[in-house]
């Protein structure tokens, strides 16, 4: 395996040409004090390369951490505040992308409804991480292709055309399939790239074990999977406009 490391990379210059017109929407989760330093850590990976992020929070009180109306919630503060900035990033604030993957994508943002840059999670162990935040590189992280493309490159019209994110999810997954499988229905062209991303190692989360929970986003991703384009664009209307909150 090749060593990994949360340090300046050569191609970090070929995100510059990009960095005014991208906007990070980042879910904000959690008091976990490992998931709290992950996030800042992210947030700092992205300032050192010029990159903006905009956070976000899920002010429901229904009981679970929605990571869609987290990520809906980022985009408006992007879309209010910096309208120069015409491609979104949906990026966990646990996750560094691979540069030239993430230079990929963009390049492609123009051609494509949206970019999955990675196929492949780097899970970095508990001293794997501590070793990155250290400055050090690490050979400790476990490389698992994953189901998940819960890092998504796409533009900031792409986004508002098919209603945001889905905010019937609550909590995580597979509310990431589902984003996709909505785009997949109402425009098509979702190019998936072949990178490797890192995952910062935390604890896990016990929002994730509430079975009933789960189901039900199950439930509502099968209903993407299986409809067709005029029933994606209703779907993708049943929890509202994306931009008409926090008013």
């Amino acid at each position: 395996m090749q060593p990994i490391t949360l340090g300046p990379t050569p191609e970090d210059s070929a995100l510059e040409r990009y960095a005014s017109r991208v906007a990070i929407l980042m879910p904000s989760f959690g008091t976990c004090p490992f998931r709290k330093e992950n996030e800042r850590i992210t947030k700092d990976w992205y300032a050192a390369r010029n990159l903006c992020v905009f956070p976000g929070t899920d002010q429901a009180t229904s009981g679970f951490f929605s990571r869609t109306r987290a990520i809906n919630t980022a985009a408006r503060a992007a879309y209010r505040t910096s309208p120069e900035r015409d491609i979104y990033i949906l990026a966990d604030n646990d996750l560094i992308p691979s540069v030239p993957h993430l230079v990929k994508a963009l390049a492609a943002a123009e051609s494509y409804s949206a970019i999955t840059p990675h196929l492949t999670t780097l899970h970095t162990s508990h001293a794997g991480r501590e070793h990155l935040l250290n400055g050090d590189t690490t050979f400790l992280y476990r490389p698992k292709e994953s189901g998940s493309k819960s890092y998504v490159v796409i533009r900031r019209e792409v986004f508002a055309y098919i209603n945001g994110m889905d905010e019937l999810f609550e909590g995580w997954g597979p509310e990431d399939k589902a984003f996709l499988l909505n785009i997949h229905r109402q425009l098509g062209k979702v190019l998936e790239l072949d990178g490797a991303r890192t995952h910062l190692w935390h604890p896990s989360d016990r929002s994730k074990a509430n079975r009933t929970q789960l189901m039900h986003n199950r439930n509502r991703c099968n209903q993407y999977k299986h409809a067709d384009q005029p029933t994606a664009t209703l779907l993708a209307k049943e929890y509202g406009h994306w931009l008409e909150r926090d008013q």
